[in-house]
C-alpha cells in the first residue's frame, strides 16, 4: 500500500509540475505574441507610407504596450517617424485625461518618466515631440486638481527645463513657444498652487536666460514666452531687447512690454521708444506708442512728442498748433523746446502759439528770442508777439 501511495504521490507531483510549466509557457507565449503584435502594428503605422489606420487603432487600445515602443522611436532622426510617434502618443494621452483616474494617471506618469529618462538621447525631431508631450502631461496635472502634481513636475517638468537648456536652438525655441501655456495653470488648492508656482518660476528664469542667447530666433521666442507671466524679474533684460539689432526681436519685446505694461525704462530706453514713434513700419510706431503710454505718458503727450521728432520742419511746426488744444501736456515746456528748434519755420510757429497763452515764462522766451535769435524774421516776429501779449494783458 505504501508503495502505491508513493507512486501516486510522485505522479501528482509530476502532473502539478507539468501544469505549472505549461502555465508558464502559456503566459510566455501569450506575452511573446503580444510583443510580436505590438511590433507588427507599430511597424505598419510608423514605417509604412500609408500609416495603417487599423494598426493605429490597435496601438491606441494597448497603451501599456505601445507607448514604450513609440517613445523609443523618438531616438530616430527621421522627422516623419518622430511626428507619427508623437502624434499617436498624444492621441493616447488625450484619450485618458483624468488625473484622478488611476489608469489615466498611470499612462501619463509612466510616459513622463520615459520622456525624462530618454530626453537627452532623443534626436532633434524626437526632442520636439518630447517637449510637446511633456507640456501635455503638465497641463493634465497642473491645470486641474491632481494627486500627482509633484510626480508630474519631477518628470515632465524636468523635460521642459532640459529643453530650455538644450544645445539645439530649435529645441529651445520649441520649448519657449510652449511655455506660455504654463502661465494659465494656477492649481486648485494651496499645495498644488505652491508646487506649480515653484515650477513656473523655474520656467520663467529659463526663458529670461534665453533672452541673452546668440540666436535671434531664441531671443525672439524668449521675449514672446514671457508675455503673461506674473514673474517680473526679467523685465530689465526684456526691455534691453528694444535695442536689439534684429527687428523681429525688437517687435517681440515691444509686444510683451505693451501687453504686460512694463515700465522699467532708463533714459536710453525712452529715447529709443521715442525714435520708434517715427519708424517706417506702422506696427512699430503703434507698439512704441503703447509702451510709452504704459510707462505713464498720456496719448496727447505721445502725439506731441511724435510731431516734435518729425524730420520735416513743417511737420514739427504742427506741434505748436496742436499743443494749444491739449490739456494733459505741459504747453509751456513744449513751446520752449520748439523755440530752440534749428528751423526758423518751427520757431515762428512756437512764437505764434505763445501769443495765445498767458504765461510769464513764455514772455521771457519771446524777449530772449527778440534779441538772440539769428534769424531777423524771427526777431521781428518776437517783437510783434510781445506787443500783442502786452496789449492783451492791459485789456485784461
Amino acid at each position: 500500500m505504501s508503495s502505491r501511495a508513493s507512486a501516486s504521490s510522485s505522479l501528482l507531483y509530476v502532473m502539478t509540475g507539468a501544469i505549472v510549466v505549461l502555465t508558464v509557457l502559456s503566459c510566455l507565449a501569450f506575452a511573446h505574441s503580444e510583443l510580436i503584435l505590438v511590433q507588427y502594428h507599430q511597424f505598419r503605422y510608423i514605417d509604412t507610407d500609408n500609416a495603417e489606420t487599423s494598426s493605429r487603432q490597435w496601438l491606441s487600445e494597448h497603451p501599456s504596450l505601445s507607448i514604450p515602443l513609440l517613445v523609443a522611436r523618438l531616438h530616430e532622426n527621421d522627422e516623419l517617424i518622430c511626428q507619427r510617434a508623437g502624434d499617436l502618443i498624444s492621441e493616447i494621452q488625450h484619450a485618458h485625461p483624468d488625473p484622478t483616474n488611476p489608469d489615466d494617471a498611470q499612462i501619463s506618469l509612466s510616459l513622463g518618466s520615459l520622456l525624462q529618462r530618454n530626453f537627452g538621447t532623443f534626436s532633434a525631431p524626437g526632442k520636439l515631440q518630447g517637449i510637446r508631450l511633456a507640456f501635455d502631461i503638465l497641463e493634465q496635472h497642473l491645470g486641474r486638481w491632481s494627486p500627482n502634481v509633484a510626480t508630474a513636475i519631477n518628470s515632465a517638468g524636468r523635460v521642459v527645463t532640459d529643453g530650455l537648456r538644450d544645445p539645439n536652438s530649435q529645441v529651445q525655441v520649441a520649448t519657449l513657444e510652449q511655455l506660455p501655456r504654463a502661465w494659465r495653470w494656477d492649481g486648485t488648492d494651496k499645495i498644488t498652487q505652491n508646487l506649480a508656482e515653484g515650477w513656473m518660476i523655474s520656467g520663467s528664469r529659463g526663458a529670461i536666460e534665453r533672452l541673452r542667447s546668440d540666436s535671434p530666433k531664441v531671443r525672439m521666442a524668449a521675449a514672446r514666452a514671457l508675455q503673461g507671466t506674473d514673474h517680473r524679474s526679467g523685465d530689465k533684460e526684456l526691455v534691453r531687447l528694444i535695442h536689439d539689432k534684429d527687428r523681429e526681436v525688437v517687435r517681440a519685446a515691444l509686444k510683451t512690454i505693451g501687453e504686460d505694461h512694463i515700465d522699467e525704462f532708463s533714459t536710453e530706453d525712452r529715447v529709443k521708444l521715442v525714435s520708434l514713434l517715427l519708424d517706417n513700419e506702422e506696427e512699430f510706431r503703434l507698439l512704441a506708442r503703447k509702451a510709452l503710454v504704459g510707462y505713464g505718458l498720456s496719448e496727447d503727450q505721445v502725439r506731441i512728442i511724435t510731431l516734435m521728432k518729425q524730420p520735416a520742419p513743417a511737420e514739427r511746426a504742427k506741434a505748436a498748433d496742436a499743443v494749444l488744444s491739449l490739456v494733459s501736456v505741459d504747453r509751456v515746456q513744449v513751446l520752449d523746446e520748439l523755440a530752440k528748434d534749428p528751423s526758423s519755420v518751427v520757431r515762428l510757429a512756437a512764437i505764434h502759439a505763445a501769443t495765445k497763452i498767458d504765461h510769464p515764462s513764455l514772455k521771457e522766451m519771446l524777449k530772449q528770442l527778440s534779441v538772440d535769435d539769428p534769424d531777423e524774421q524771427v526777431r521781428q516776429a518776437c517783437q510783434t508777439a510781445l506787443q500783442e501779449v502786452t496789449k492783451s494783458s492791459k485789456i485784461k
